[in-house]
């Protein structure tokens, strides 16, 4: 949930330095701007006219910087800013003699305040769980992050060779490609599915390419640009049956104008390289939390507690696509476009052909369908508007990928038995209401239910 990545220092003690520099440096940085402005205007009508332009200023320049650095994250620019700001405001309003003493002063109450908070905190609230240290913390950030299907439709070429050669040389690879479901939202890396086939045939390299808010032009892609370097044993494609076939031709930061070009005879890429386009709104919900509270989550309760906040607000505000390039129809009124999904689904299958790789299409049952099934109350994440279409749109992508020929696996019958054994909330991550994602122990039924039909298709050392 924290983690962005390998950290930008060696230690925890840099880490945590460079944090807490990240406050005080640009505040001192304020302080010396108006200690300047004071000396060069010694009249208090000047000092009070610069006075909103210099507190105000750092504030909007940060906010015009955000767009054009894709590479920080909007919370480190902003609070900059406001770092800056701060530092201007206690240098202009405060005699000069004082500026320093009181400066002191106050960041020795925030310092007390803290410390208090943090005793109350640790007595009054649980854990925030498992958080990797202050070294852990990455301050510049992949710009493929701020968009996750990105990252594995225009990954580097050394990402590519690096997460396809990892560990023992020689190992067989299987790729899965799919979509948060895949990428394991609600649980951490360790309870993902795919970890738990990495455990289970330790021999065999298991691949994760899940990412949130991917569709099915996100999985050909993903297989174009993998298959090669990757040469795997298996490629298997995780179709959700909740919205796979309402994110289609869905719209990204990385190719504002949706991925798939229509020449006729064939889907072609529309954006060979990656096309950035990420305004103001988009960095709001897609960036990493400030780096301060990532350096101090594994040491500090409140940092922890802040942060968990802050990521859930933006994971929400993900959902909502809020600041997200939009999609040709609002997710409400979509219908499901089954003649571009059974082209997509014929692509994927002659791409895995073209690269002789065998595939394995497996198709996931939407939530909410299961539940009418079983007449449970649908709480969220209703696509299909009824138990008939809902059922009617799980058979025909079964369908579609049959027809094409491909080798389709359908997880129907498999979650539902797992919904009645476990429940939904023990079966399900319980991150928002109907959460369709899979807690720790769906994983782990995930994956006794997926090793056999893995070894029966010749995954196996």
């Amino acid at each position: 949930m924290f983690s962005t990545g390998d950290g930008t220092f060696s230690s925890d003690l840099a880490a945590i330095a460079f944090a807490l520099a990240l406050l005080l440096l640009p505040a001192v940085l304020g302080l010396l701007i108006a200690a300047a402005l004071r000396s060069l205007f010694p009249s208090r009508r000047a000092q009070l006219l610069w006075a909103a332009p210099l507190v105000l200023g750092p504030v909007a320049l940060s906010l015009v910087a955000i767009p054009r650095i894709n590479a920080l994250s909007f919370w480190d620019v902003l609070l900059a800013g406001l770092c800056v700001a701060a530092g201007a405001a206690l240098g202009m309003f405060q005699p000069a003699e004082r500026v320093v003493s009181r400066g002191l002063r106050a960041g020795a109450r925030v310092l007390v305040g803290l410390l208090i908070a943090e005793g109350i905190v640790r007595v009054a609230l649980p854990s925030t769980g498992s958080v990797p240290p202050p070294r852990s913390a990455r301050l510049v950030v992949p710009v493929t992050n701020r968009d996750p299907p990105c990252n594995v439709i225009f990954p580097t070429d050394d990402e590519v060779r690096h997460r396809s050669t990892s560990g023992a040389p020689g190992r067989p690879t299987v790729l899965h490609i799919g979509d948060s479901l895949v990428a394991g939202i609600g649980v951490s890396a360790s309870e993902n599915f795919v970890s738990d086939l990495n455990a289970a045939q330790p021999e065999v390299r298991h691949l994760n390419l899940g990412s949130v808010g991917a569709g099915p032009d996100v999985y050909l892609l993903a297989l174009s640009r993998w298959l090669p370097a990757a040469r795997p044993r298996l490629a298997v494609v995780y179709v959700f049956a909740g919205n796979d076939l309402f994110d289609l031709n869905a719209r990204y930061l990385c190719c504002p104008q949706g991925l798939l070009r229509d020449e006729g005879s064939r889907l072609a890429p529309r954006c060979p390289t990656a096309r950035w386009n990420i305004p103001l709104a988009a960095h709001l919900a897609s960036s990493p939390g400030p780096f301060v509270l990532r350096a101090l989550a594994g040491i500090s309760r409140v940092s922890g507690h802040l942060l968990t906040f802050v990521t859930r607000v933006q994971q929400d505000l993900f959902r909502r696509g809020f600041g997200m390039v939009p999609s040709p129809n609002d997710p409400a009124s979509q219908r499901p476009r089954w003649g571009l999904f059974s082209r997509t689904i014929r692509a994927i299958g002659a791409t895995a052909a073209e690269h002789r790789t065998p595939l394995l299409v497996v198709v996931l049952p939407s939530r909410t369908t299961l539940e009418r099934t079983l007449g449970l109350p649908a709480v969220a994440n209703d696509y299909w508007g009824d138990r008939a279409r809902g059922e009617a749109g799980h058979q025909q992508i079964v369908a579609t990928a049959r027809e094409a020929g491909l080798d389709v696996l359908d997880a129907w019958g498999f979650v539902r038995e797992a919904m009645v054994r476990d429940g939904a909330d023990g079966l399900f991550a319980r991150e928002y209401p109907g959460d369709v994602h899979f807690s720790p122990l769906g994983h782990r039924r995930l994956t006794d239910w997926l090793l056999p039909a893995l070894r029966a298709r010749g995954v196996t050392p």
